[in-house]
């Protein structure tokens, strides 16, 4: 084969992950993020499937307390009622296995062992108090982007599948509120994220959706919304999630063999 074009060199060079500085790929799963931790480090961060999140939480209300209080506003803003996050310790019990050998053979034994872990609940306005593991979903999601996002050295790109799973209509809206006050403040955020929601892409503007399809081979494609060719005819008097809905995928470009010159 050639060697690589320079345009093409010089846009992987540009394109680099360090260019975007820190990135957080999120897969938050609620059962994860709603378990009593322990902490191991000197300052927990909340791990991508939102394990920790009770122990980083913990952490930034004793160290971080100007982005705990930020967090909780975050919070309140997108679930209505909220009053504050509470942190509190929990004794847990972890089992272990201790080898022992007998007689030359040895024996398994479980040891259990007494820490001293993480937990959180949300009270809200009207004075009642839900314990992690009762808040509904779509509040536990929330909360861990949110952490995410204020936690001290936050990501500069942040990248999260279904990012309106377990929230109601309103809900859906005043998250993306909020993640649109946070970019605004911090211009080097950036947040790319997925949904089948067609009601939930309305709260953007065209320029800002992408595109996924396949191809025969399974294959996937990107494009803007607006590079399909069907847009003029169709942007005038209709909402983004129509649009997308009415448009379908980005035409699948047709694989070519190369070129006796391109080898």
């Amino acid at each position: 084969m050639t060697g690589e074009p320079p345009e093409l060199n010089a846009f992987r060079q540009a394109t680099r992950p360090e260019k975007f500085g820190a990135v957080a790929h999120l897969h938050l799963d609620a059962r994860q993020m709603t378990r009593t931790t322990l902490a191991e480090d000197e300052r927990p961060r909340m791990a991508p499937d939102g394990g920790g999140l009770a122990s980083a939480l913990a952490w930034m209300k004793g160290a971080a307390e100007d982005d705990f209080a930020t967090l909780t506003a975050d919070l309140r803003q997108v679930v209505a009622g909220v009053k504050r996050i509470r942190t509190l310790r929990e004794r847990v019990t972890h089992r272990r296995m201790e080898k022992l050998t007998i007689e030359d053979q040895p024996i398994w034994r479980p040891i259990d062992e007494s820490q001293i872990g993480d937990r959180f609940s949300i009270e809200f306005d009207d004075g009642s108090e839900v314990p992690a593991d009762l808040l509904s979903e779509g509040t536990v999601l929330a909360l861990g982007l949110l952490t995410k996002l204020r936690e001290p050295g936050r990501p500069r790109v942040v990248l999260l599948d279904d990012i309106d799973r377990g929230l109601h209509l309103g809900a859906q809206v005043r998250l993306i509120q909020a993640l649109r006050e946070m970019m605004k403040l911090d211009p080097e955020l950036q947040i790319v994220c997925t949904t089948h929601s067609p009601y939930l892409l309305d709260l953007f503007d065209p320029a800002e959706v992408r595109v996924l399809a396949l191809d025969s081979e399974r294959r996937t494609h990107v494009r803007p919304l607006v590079e399909h060719p069907d847009f003029a005819k169709w942007k005038f008097g209709t909402q983004t999630g129509e649009l997308w809905a009415a448009l379908g995928g980005p035409p699948i470009p047709t694989r070519r063999r190369p070129t006796p010159s391109e080898c």
